[in-house]
């Protein structure tokens, strides 16, 4: 649920964005290319954090070395 309560109100001005006009099949298939969109981002970004908490956890652990969390240096 928290997930939810904090995309709220981006979900709002999303919604209003897509702009609520047109047929009813329009208005659907607006909706589920952003939904569908919106899906996609979301599991990217929890996939990354997860992923950034496992490696601060490994590295915690002495399991990585503290490098791994820092940016690749520049070439």
């Amino acid at each position: 649920m928290a997930y939810a309560d904090a995309l709220e109100p981006l979900a709002d001005r999303n919604v209003t964005a897509l702009g609520p006009t047109g047929s009813a099949d329009q208005i659907a298939r607006r909706m589920l290319v952003a939904i569908n969109a919106r899906a996609r981002q979301l599991v990217a970004v929890s996939s990354l954090a997860h992923a950034a908490v496992s490696i601060r956890a490994a590295i915690a652990c002495g399991d990585a070395p503290e490098d791994l969390a820092r940016p690749p240096a520049r070439g």
